[in-house]
């Protein structure tokens, strides 16, 4: 169905305040430091990169979780589920667990050394090549992983929603994006991300909610994939010879696998660095931790709904639910397309424009904490050590700047 005119009032109204409240927040971070002396609005490294080690416990929780949480997850994860079930939920789980480790094991540790990046931890541990290497390593990948898959995932959603191509749809929310992000530094990209986390998990829980509704609740789900010969879907643990998502794999391989991102990767660690104290760091990596509960409930049960209306319309030749017979979501591909075909052809007006909100915020929210993250690595672990290393503490600040703006333009 078309986007209604209560849709639009909720986008308008939403990316609004979103907007306005990065604006704020980065005016408020360079008036409260102009006091501090010195160039770039009396903003110094340490408030550009680290938000001034200032941050309380739920602004560091709420933006680890929403630096992870992207419209990817609401593509990807949903896209996963209506192709093969539960079992990611693993990652989701098993995440919660090594974000307590970083913040009860490793914490105390980061920030008794006073770090400002992880290459600068790698170089104290090694070697100063080693911390190069990591510096350059991290700064190439994110640009090519992070950043590409979430404007992936929101060209995939754009297209679907709106009709909108990716070259009209991501040069705007990068604009948008890098303009907070750059101006205010860490201390505008996390007090945004706990506005656009607040967003984006209440209106995955409507949208799971309705979602259910529609199928008859957990009873209509489950029976509706027994029908359908699906009703392993709902199986986290798969047998080990299992292709696809053996439970050794997910429960021996992945968790090791996901210590780098979840406690050595600069853009969840740089949030635990910016608390006020280990109190905070502690409190904030404990929130977050069960924040991670919540991911397989609302992308992936959305996801395995939409296989369950495309299955029922070909089960019955396209008597029931006609509409769900045209994108073959058994496919892997296509089934990306799950969760916003999910939106456009069930939610009602209104609900369509949040859950289209709550995607786009998502996708900002990661992508804000990567530009952020680049920035900070060139700056301190490359431009002041070999290109300029008696740089003025403003020109460190304004070089961060213009990396950020550079990194949004790759």
């Amino acid at each position: 169905a078309p986007l209604g005119p209560a849709d639009a009032v909720i986008m308008a109204l939403l990316f609004g305040l979103t907007i306005l409240k990065g604006v704020w927040v980065s005016l408020r971070v360079n008036r409260r430091r102009s006091g501090a002396g010195g160039e770039a609005g009396g903003v110094t490294p340490e408030d550009f990169f680290l938000a001034g080690r200032d941050m309380p416990f739920w602004a560091v929780g709420l933006s680890i979780f929403a630096s992870n949480i992207g419209c990817k997850h609401f593509v990807g994860q949903a896209g996963a589920a209506a192709a093969t079930g539960m079992p990611v939920s693993i990652y989701e789980w098993s995440a919660g667990l090594l974000i307590f480790f970083l913040g009860f094991g490793l914490a105390p540790k980061y920030l008794g050394m006073n770090l400002t990046t992880m290459p600068e931890w790698f170089e104290r541990r090694f070697s100063s090549r080693c911390r190069l290497l990591l510096a350059v390593v991290s700064i190439v990948a994110y640009v090519l992983t992070k950043i590409a898959a979430s404007l992936f995932a929101g060209a995939v959603l754009m297209e679907v929603v709106l009709g909108v191509s990716m070259w009209a749809s991501v040069p705007v929310i990068l604009a948008v994006t890098t303009a907070y992000a750059a101006t205010g530094g860490l201390s505008a990209v996390m007090y945004t991300d706990v506005g656009q986390a607040t967003i984006f998990l209440f209106g995955g829980l409507v949208g799971l909610c309705f979602a259910l509704s529609e199928i008859g609740g957990v009873s209509g789900l489950t029976s509706t994939l027994d029908r359908n010969g699906l009703a392993y879907f709902m199986t986290t643990l798969r047998p080990a010879d299992r292709p696809g998502h053996p439970w050794t794999g997910l429960l021996l391989g992945q968790p090791i696998a996901s210590v780098w991102y979840w406690c050595v990767d600069q853009t969840i660690v740089q949030r635990v660095l910016s608390a006020k104290n280990i109190v905070h760091a502690q409190g904030g990596c404990a929130l977050a931790g069960y924040l991670k509960i919540l991911p397989p409930f609302l992308m992936l049960i959305p996801g395995m709904i939409a296989r369950c209306f495309f299955e029922e319309c070909q089960r019955t030749g396209g008597l029931d639910f006609p509409e769900w017979c045209e994108t073959n979501l058994s496919d892997s591909q296509a089934a990306n397309k799950a969760y916003p075909l999910l939106i456009m052809k069930t939610f009602p007006d209104g609900l369509r424009g949040l859950m289209i909100v709550s995607m786009v915020l998502a996708m900002m929210s990661s992508l804000d904490s990567v530009f952020n993250c680049v920035s900070t690595i060139f700056t301190n672990d490359i431009y002041v050590r070999f290109l300029d290393p008696g740089a003025s503490p403003s020109k460190q600040v304004w070089v961060g700047r213009l990396v950020t703006v550079i990194a949004a333009g790759c």
